[in-house]
């Protein structure tokens, strides 16, 4: 059901949504708002949980909010109906108050006040879009990214892989401005810049920020901390203690990502320069868009969440790298299929630029190889140094013409989970057995390797039915 602000009229919205005194708590169990003096508080009553919000079964939230024109955080009690700001407020029986966060990172955070309405999910995408193609002025598809990682941040503890955009290009003023939107719209955005490894792992745990890092030198053990990050119930351990780091992320190079350092798997937003002139995001205009889209949001979170972790998104189509970011940007627009079957058509490029680069991938030629061999009837085994050999075929029919160390295409056989025979006076053998040739099939599918579902071979019809 669409979440929706509460009538004036309404006894504990109007309690709740009024500057509460700092020497009172709020005891609330809905339908009543209850202030009791924090000078004498019940002796059976337990001592306030901190938290940065929590969903409870059955659909009640507790959020992080700044009410008032607070400098601090308040948190929201909700039940899908109504609003109940307070420093501390009672869900059954416990009571909770906001998590102490460092003041530095608190100045940084824009919080909702109160929860708004927003309407649909397409209507809500749609006015993101809008607000992306004013400010920014981007082409329509990575428009459409943009805003469904908008929408992502605010439900990203429904998936298991949080989504990433990865902005370069020369035009460094739209792109320092596309995270200052990201700033005002996205949940809990957190502006760093020039991080290291210790300061990352020094953020705040279980926060689910949308981290906005500016970065002009990405190294690999930042990068392999990011890409951990990316993954829900994946802690890192720092100084003998687990960090949740987990939450979407935006990273803005200005030199560029390498692709040994930066996953493939994330939103490539180019900014290069268009020659329109930009409109002006100042301090004034984006408090504007915090108070407008803020509440936004916060309703299409609590009134999407439950939603969001029933998707159930078939990205097998795509390539294997960005099954997962599709299924998190499926996720962002819950309910509405045909924003999700878009998803293709948005990312055809880049699954296109993957399988390209996918038919020259080692491993992806050397399951070839061995694929070649298996359908080949009369052969029972074959030589790691024969399996090179008809790699270098294939690499040399694809453009690629390099010599392959039969040692490492062995390592890699056996990185792919087969087993090979001791070597004899030929080499070292792998036989073609009916489990090899399954084993093969399965991974020339997940691969996607050129040519798998033209014929089977001796022992395989179809992955996993053996003749």
């Amino acid at each position: 059901m669409p979440a929706r602000e509460l009538d004036a009229g309404n006894t504990a919205s109007c309690c709740a949504l009024q500057p509460i005194n700092t020497l009172c708590s709020l005891r609330f169990s809905f339908g009543s708002v209850i202030l009791e003096s924090k000078e004498a508080p019940p002796s059976d009553f337990p001592n306030p949980i901190s938290t940065c919000g929590k969903l409870f079964t059955g659909g009640t939230f507790v959020e992080l909010v700044r009410a008032g024109g607070s400098a601090r955080p308040s948190l929201l009690l909700w039940d899908g109906h109504q609003q109940v700001v307070g420093d501390v407020v009672e869900f059954r029986g416990q009571r909770y108050k906001p998590r102490t966060i460092h003041e530095t990172i608190l100045h940084e955070l824009k919080l909702p006040s109160r929860v708004g309405s927003f309407g649909s999910v397409r209507e809500l995408l749609a006015d993101i879009c809008k607000l992306l193609n004013k400010f920014i002025g981007l082409s329509e598809k990575f428009t459409a990214l943009i805003g469904r990682f908008v929408l992502a941040t605010w439900l990203v503890d429904a998936m298991q892989t949080a989504p990433r955009i990865l902005i370069l290009g020369r035009d460094t003023v739209r792109a320092r401005q596309l995270l200052q939107l990201l700033h005002c719209v996205c949940r809990r955005a957190l502006p760093i810049a020039a991080v290291s490894t210790a300061g990352f792992c020094s953020l705040p745990s279980g926060m689910r920020f949308t981290l906005l890092l500016s970065e002009s030198n990405i190294s690999a053990e930042l990068s392999n901390l990011l890409d951990t990050a990316l993954r829900r119930d994946s802690p890192i351990l720092r100084v003998g203690e687990l960090r949740d780091l987990f939450g979407a992320q935006a990273i803005l190079s200005e030199v560029g990502f390498d692709p040994k350092t930066v996953a493939a798997a994330s939103i490539q937003v180019p900014c290069l320069p268009g020659g329109q002139r930009l409109p002006v995001l100042d301090h004034a205009t984006q408090a504007s868009l915090v108070e407008e889209y803020q509440p936004k949001m916060l309703a299409f979170r609590l009134s999407h969440h439950t939603e969001a972790c029933a998707t159930n998104y078939d990205a097998s189509k795509l390539a294997i790298p960005l099954q997962e970011l599709a299924i998190g940007l499926a996720t962002a627009t819950p309910g509405d299929t045909g924003l999700q079957h878009e998803l293709l058509t948005l990312l055809q490029e880049e699954n296109s630029e993957i399988e390209s680069a996918n038919w020259v991938d080692l491993n992806t030629v050397i399951i070839e190889a061995i694929l070649v061999h298996c359908r080949e009837a009369k052969m029972e085994s074959v030589y790691v140094g024969g399996i090179a050999e008809m790699a270098e075929k294939i690499l040399e029919g694809r453009g690629e013409g390099r010599k392959l160390d039969p040692g490492e295409v062995g390592r890699r056989i056996k990185t792919l989970g087969f087993s090979t025979e001791a070597r004899d006076a030929r080499g070292v053998k792998l036989r073609l057995t009916t489990t090899v040739c399954v084993r093969v099939h399965e991974l020339a599918h997940q691969c996607n390797v050129p040519g798998v579902h033209e014929c089977e071979c001796r022992n395989v019809r179809h992955v996993g039915q053996i003749d």
